[in-house]
Order: structure tokens, then sequence, then C-alpha cells
């Protein structure tokens, strides 16, 4: 994946095997958009196949975890198609499906909020180890949004 700093996912991998994937939206929170959750669901599918690679922390750059979905972004897709929106969903299930079956060990190092499909990234880890100033909320049934993607894993 990418080491750039302005890439939406940052990827290191140790000289022990660890891999650090790191949500790189800070000005955002790490709110996902089309592109972050693109590069998380590359750079999982390409580290599963990484046998060099031992375990996975999963981080997020800046003052939070992860926002969850961008709100600008779901300004936008209220105007898309039925199929955009299906194929939308269909990109982050992938996502979250990819963290949840990784074939090695997941964690998610949290620390600062964690919202909506933040919680669902935490959930789909086998482990998190949080800060004690993290706070984790399901905040989009305030506006009536279910949180469906991420509840089998929240479950």
């Amino acid at each position: 994946m990418s080491k750039k700093p302005g890439a939406p996912v940052l990827e290191t991998i140790d000289e022990y095997g660890n891999a650090t994937l790191t949500l790189n939206r800070p000005e955002v929170h790490n709110a996902f958009d089309p592109d972050m959750v693109r590069a998380l669901t590359l750079a999982l599918e390409s580290l599963s196949r990484d046998n060099t690679v031992r375990a996975v922390v999963i981080a997020g750059a800046g003052p939070s975890f992860c926002a969850g979905a961008d709100i600008a972004h779901m300004r936008k897709s209220a105007q898309f198609t039925k199929m955009q929106n299906h194929k939308a969903a269909g990109e982050s299930a992938r996502m979250f499906h990819a963290l949840h079956a990784l074939n090695k060990p997941t964690v998610a190092a949290v620390h600062g909020a964690v919202r909506g499909g933040g919680c669902g990234i935490v959930a789909a880890c086998d482990i998190a180890i949080a800060t004690r100033t993290a706070t984790f909320r399901l905040s989009e049934v305030k506006i009536g949004v279910i949180p469906a993607m991420i509840s089998p894993y929240v479950i």
C-alpha cells in the first residue's frame, strides 16, 4: 500500500512482520470516503496474501481513531441512484469482511473518538486496545440511520 503522507491509508511493516495500517484522514477524524474504503480493502487483501506478515494493527492518525462514514460524502450519496448506493454499500461491506476474515491476528489500537463505522472496524478486529480517553458511539441512530452494516461485527 502506501507510505505517502497524503494517502488515505498508510501501511508499514516492521522487521518482525507486524503490519500497521493507519487511517490517514485526520482532518475529518479519519471518516470513510470511497477512497479510504478502497485503500483499506486493498491493503487488507494484500496483507492476507503476504506470508511474511504475522499480525495487523489498525490505527488512526490525528486526534481520533475513526469517525465512521464521511458526512459530506453521505450528503452527496443522497443524490446517487439506487445502483450507485448499492455498489457503495457493497464496497463498505467488502472492507469490513476483509478485516473480520483476515487470516492473521488483527488489533485495533484505539484512541480518541470512535463513531459509527469506526466502531465496526474495532468490532471486526480480533483484539481492541483503547486508551482511557477513547469514546465509542453509534451516533447515527440520532439521525435515524441504523448501523446495519456493522451490526454483525458489533454483536
